[in-house]
């Protein structure tokens, strides 16, 4: 049970909002107050109809048959006035049913009192109602005399019919006037009805209008809005973000400000590979989707050739200082050894360097120390190495460059002034012509040598 209440919440939340400010509030906003305005029209028709109705029942019930029955009265006094007057016609029993019968039209027309609204036309009616009984008990008194041939009838004894029929003639006129009251307020009642109606269906009306107006402009202002900036976008300039509403569009909103900012990035981006900055943290459309993986790649793609460009710009310009040391320091070969380890080790930005040239011994051949740089400095070594001793000689040997990162301990030590340090990198190097070997280089580093 709990579980269908909260799907019932879920689903009536996800169905109505009420704010001024989005569309859906709006739309529920509206929807209420037309609601509102339906059951107020609906209370209104009710109260109209049964008013319509109590009123029209009045006059069907009461009045019309009221009237009805004060005529047949009088017709009923006029018809035993013809009988009385008319000797033949009043033997037998026709003049007792006409009496029975004014009895019983005198009850019914007394029974209209109580439906009677109008103290007026009960005080009328009550007055009809006693002459007519006295009426009824003179005609019973003639009709008893009638048969004795003494008996002379008397146009005075009569003269209650005539009162009777101005009575009622008067209550006729009162009970017809009321009915046109009735009629009035019927059609006045009608007519307001339809009034109070017709403004709440044009209340309604309004709203349906003002709220689809309101909602269609909103979404023609900010969809105008998202237009133009797409379009500046397109056009390739970067425009400013969108302020964020509290609407369904704020979505499309969102979106299209991600977009400026993932555009923002791309220009900074631009700009970053143009001015040959590939390891800029800038990141477009965060190196994900099509656009993203390919722009991560293009940057990968010309790092690695601007890396390459420099190596091999660095190579070349290596080839050519050493080119042009070899051309003009030939004649002194110590010198030149020197030399060559001094000006590589500030090429290399090492720290230490050594040459070794291949040496006789007497018979022996031997690997002798021609120059030492250390620190900006020429060291006075004197160091010979025989064939396959230690990593210079195992390098003559194997005629291959050796790259080492893991240095042994008390291998070799880098001293200054301030002191001595273990290197990160050492680096032995044959030197080799044509596939003879014919010296050794060693360089040593604080920094690890990149193999290229």
């Amino acid at each position: 049970m709990l579980e269908i209440k909260n799907e019932s919440s879920k689903f009536l939340s996800g169905v109505f909002k009420l704010d001024f400010f989005s569309i859906k509030g709006k739309v529920t906003i509206a929807f209420f107050a037309m609601f509102m305005m339906t059951i107020a029209m609906a209370i209104t028709t009710y109260v109209v109809v049964s008013k319509l109705l109590a009123s029209q029942a009045e006059l069907i019930d009461v009045y019309e048959p009221v009237q009805l029955a004060a005529e047949k009265l009088n017709v009923n006094n006029q018809h035993r006035i013809f009988l009385l007057s008319n000797k033949e016609n009043s033997k037998g029993d026709n003049l007792s049913l006409a009496l029975e019968e004014s009895i019983s039209l005198n009850t019914d027309f007394k029974s209209f009192t109580s439906k009677l609204h109008s103290e007026e036309l009960v005080l009328a009616l009550e007055n009809i109602a006693v002459k007519q009984g006295k009426f009824d008990q003179q005609i019973n008194d003639i009709n008893s005399q009638i048969n004795n041939p003494s008996f002379v009838l008397d146009a005075s004894q009569l003269s209650g019919a005539r009162d009777i029929a101005e009575s009622v003639s008067l209550f006729q006129k009162a009970i017809q006037k009321r009915i046109v009251e009735i009629q009035t307020e019927i059609n006045t009642t009608y007519i307001i009805g339809i009034s109070l109606v017709g403004i709440l269906l044009l209340i309604i009306l309004g709203l349906c209008i003002m709220c689809g107006y309101d909602i269609v402009h909103s979404i023609q202002v900010r969809l105008k809005i998202v237009q133009d900036k797409v379009k500046e976008m397109s056009e390739g300039n970067l425009p400013e973000k969108i302020p964020a509403t509290q609407d369904e569009l704020n979505d499309t909103i969102t979106g299209t400000n991600i977009l400026i900012d993932n555009l923002s990035q791309v220009k900074r981006f631009a700009e970053d590979v143009g001015a040959g900055h590939f390891d800029s943290q800038v990141v477009v459309f965060n190196n994900e989707g099509l656009l993203g993986k390919s722009l991560a790649q293009m940057r990968r793609s010309l790092k690695d050739v601007a890396e390459k460009d420099k190596v091999r710009n660095w190579t070349t310009e290596g080839i050519a200082k050493f080119a042009d040391i070899l051309r003009q320091s030939n004649s002194n070969l110590e010198g030149l050894c020197y030399t060559v380890v001094c000006e590589l080790i500030k090429y290399l930005d090492a720290n230490q360097g050594a040459l070794f040239l291949l040496d006789k011994q007497g018979d022996e051949e031997v690997l002798d120390m021609k120059a030492c740089y250390a620190y900006g400095r020429q060291k006075f070594i004197n160091k010979t190495v025989r064939i396959g001793e230690g990593m210079v000689g195992q390098v003559y040997l194997e005629r291959e460059s050796v790259l080492l990162t893991e240095i042994p301990q008390n291998y070799l030590n880098i001293t200054s002034g301030l002191g001595g340090a273990q290197p990160r990198s050492i680096m032995i190097v044959p030197l080799m012509l044509n596939v003879s070997v014919k010296g050794i280089l060693e360089l040593a580093s604080f920094h690890v040598f990149r193999q290229q």
